[in-house]
């Protein structure tokens, strides 16, 4: 490479990396996240070079160590292995998948540059409806208080009750606060002011179960901080904040004992929050993820009973030894060190005023005026190190910048967050968040945008491994939340192109796509084999993103069907399925809870259709699909997949209870639980859970 000069600590890094990659030994499973490279911006500011190495040599032994635990593929028999019994099945029922779907794509140029479809760059995704409803929502609230009800009956009860009580008004969002002792307060937002109006002529007054609705004066607090320790009411969402710390800080001690965070502070604080289960082994992490899985199976049977036990119940309890379904054997991740393509760091000062790219402690107050204070980048275990040196380079390009940090609860402009993300084929794409109280002139975002592209195309950011960059102008809601209001293109292109169980997918950097690949392809095989599709079979993705289960099963189903919100999302979807040649499926867009109702009507109870549900973290919050679904007999099985089922277990059990005036078999039963360990060193995993229909009685 003749003219291009490295410098010694270059050098030094790449002959680390190849020496990881040495270590690492054969790759195996379907495919392998690459040995991240080690930061050489870390070297020149004098780290230890034998630290560096040794921990790079510790990645790579830790990856080889879970790689070896996972069985190959290629030494598997699937027909060997007893089914649903063991994680050696899913290995190679995975590879097997694989060879069934595989499309031979190409990506070219042609692709690289067909941006026809781009729905979010260049204009804001919020019309001036749209945002002025965020900032004035308090003229669209209707503050209740619920004489003699103290516990919060469930989002879907209550926005049920709303419509009635209201006459069919609908609501955008509920708020609550509920005390002990005290009676249940309750802010619900409405569309408009008109709507706003009429409903709260007929709330107020009104009762609930009996109990009496009235107006009340208690208001939301905006600005007030989590870690004052007053009388004065929390809103709920810093009241839910303020008990997660606890929650967390109680979880540490009994983790490691003798560690009292608070006095842990710093980069060792920051490592336990980030993974949280990494000072345990492997085999510890499953047996500890297997118990919690165990302890919310029983609170799931608990729900069930006190929403309605169905018929089927207290048999299947007691054929699986006091737990209301079948729980397989956990499956291991393939790999457990730096294993995401993505991540969120945060942007404020360190000890020192300093402009900085990294973590915020977990527990700091960030509801105050202050700017938050970050730290070190290098402790984080899960993520690539590409993703440091990323950050490092934002870091020295922002610190150019004339904006600061975001300084929150005051009308400034500042930098949020910096989100990476990798694809399987080497792409690095940033997104710097920039959060603008103010009407900041669009002019001046796009310079801003342009500084920042220039500075990674010609000038010291260009080597550092980043491949596309863009801002994202955010708003504030008046609950004090983040929303999106435009993207700025820095450089690069807004796509980046995945690989998934031999499908090519190109995915919008601002589309959800799962942050575990490997195990992701586990995951899809699982539904897949709970599912059973077949060439009679129609098959309904709700929530589809960028259509990977759709198109994954599409080649076994008669027709496939994905439903997405998202504008962009249904674009690349539709992409996807022309790209790998794939012509069964059909992609809208548009709310699942108002699609996928319209859709099942059109089927027969003869048909044989099945349906993956995979909402949000928290679960749906209303349950017209549910009750849809419920409702037409054509829906054989479904799989809902979770990757936090304490939040969304309501929604199974809307699915299961015993509801009066619905027939026996207008309901579905648990079969059996897979669940993914899809976030090592971390207390969550992902859920997939078989719900086939109850025969009828």
């Amino acid at each position: 490479m003749s003219g291009t000069c490295f410098s010694r600590a270059q050098l030094l890094a790449e002959r680390i990396r190849r020496l990881s990659v040495l270590r690492q030994g054969p790759r195996s499973f379907c495919h392998c996240r690459r040995i991240p490279r080690t930061d050489a911006r870390s070297l020149e500011r004098g780290v230890n070079r034998r630290a560096v190495q040794a921990r790079c040599a510790h990645v790579a032994e830790q990856n080889r160590q879970a790689t070896k635990a996972a069985p190959a593929c290629s030494t598997i028999d699937s027909s060997s292995c007893e089914e649903d019994e063991s994680p050696a099945y899913w290995v190679a029922a995975c590879a097997e998948f694989k060879n069934q779907i595989k499309t031979d794509v190409t990506i070219t140029a042609a692709h690289r540059e067909q941006w026809d479809d781009v729905t979010f760059l260049g204009e804001e995704d919020n019309d001036d409806e749209e945002e002025d409803y965020m900032f004035n929502c308090r003229k669209r609230r209707v503050p209740l208080v619920f004489r003699g009800v103290s516990e919060f009956p469930g989002y879907p009860e209550l926005a049920r009750w709303t419509r009635e009580a209201t006459g069919g008004i609908k609501n955008r969002q509920i708020a609550y606060k509920e005390q002990e002792g005290a009676d249940l307060v309750v802010w619900i937002t409405f569309e408009t002011e008109e709507d706003q109006q009429a409903a709260s002529e007929k709330l107020f007054g009104s009762t609930y179960e009996g109990h009496l609705v009235e107006k009340t004066s208690a208001r939301k607090k905006q600005t007030q901080s989590l870690a004052d320790d007053t009388d004065e009411e929390l809103s709920p969402s810093m009241e839910e904040s303020l008990n997660r710390r606890r929650r967390y800080t109680d979880l540490i001690a009994e983790l490691y004992p003798g560690v009292d965070m608070s006095k842990l502070h710093g980069p060792r604080r920051i490592a336990l929050q980030l993974a949280t289960y990494r000072g345990f082994s492997v085999a510890r992490q499953l047996e500890m993820k297997t118990a919690a899985g165990i302890s919310v199976l029983k609170s799931f049977l608990e729900s069930l009973r006190e929403a309605g036990a169905p018929d089927w119940l207290a048999a299947q309890t007691e054929e699986n030894n006091g737990l209301p379904t079948k729980l397989l054997e956990i499956i291991p991740s393939p790999f457990y060190y730096q294993y995401r393509n993505k991540s969120l760091f945060n942007v404020g000062r360190d000890d020192s005023g300093q402009l900085k790219v990294g973590f915020r402690e977990f527990g700091t107050d960030e509801l105050d005026c202050s700017e938050m204070v970050v730290h070190s980048r290098s402790w984080c275990t899960t993520h690539p190190q590409v993703f440091n040196s990323v950050a490092a380079a934002i870091e020295d390009c922002l610190r150019l910048s004339p904006w600061g940090p975001y300084r929150y609860r005051c009308s400034t402009t500042g930098f949020t967050h910096v989100s990476t993300r990798s694809s399987c084929i080497g792409e690095c794409a940033a997104v710097i968040c920039i959060n603008s109280h103010e009407d900041l002139p669009r002019e001046d975002i796009e310079k801003e945008a342009a500084r920042i592209g220039e500075y990674f195309t010609e000038g010291p950011g260009k080597d550092c491994g980043i491949t596309a960059a863009f801002v994202l102008e955010s708003g504030t809601w008046c609950s004090g939340l983040a929303y999106p209001k435009g993207y700025y293109r820095c450089f690069g292109s807004p796509f980046l192109w995945e690989k998934l169980l031999g499908l090519t997918f190109r995915v919008a950097i601002n589309v959800f796509y799962q942050s575990n690949v490997p195990s992701t392809e586990q995951l899809y095989t699982i539904v897949n084999k709970f599912l059973k599709p077949t060439k009679n079979t129609i098959f309904l993705d709700a929530g589809c993103g960028t259509g990977a289960v759709a198109l994954t099963n599409a080649s076994f189903c008669k027709k496939a069907y994905g439903i997405d919100k998202s504008e962009q999302a249904i674009c690349d979807a539709r992409f996807n399925a022309k790209l790998n040649g794939i012509e069964n499926v059909e992609f809208i867009k548009g709310n699942v809870e108002v699609v996928v109702p319209e859709l099942l009507s059109t089927f027969n109870d003869d048909d044989d259709v099945v349906a993956t549900l995979d909402p949000v973290r928290s679960g749906f919050n209303d349950d017209q699909l549910l009750l849809a679904l419920r409702s037409c007999r054509a829906v054989k099985r479904i799989v809902f997949i979770a990757c936090r089922f304490t939040l969304s277990r309501k929604n199974v059990v809307t699915l299961c209870q015993s509801i009066p005036g619905f027939a026996s078999d207008l309901g579905f039963r648990p079969v059996k639980i897979a669940m993914l360990d899809m976030f090592p060193q971390t207390r969550d995993t992902e859920w997939a859970i078989l719900l086939e229909r109850t025969s009828a009685s």
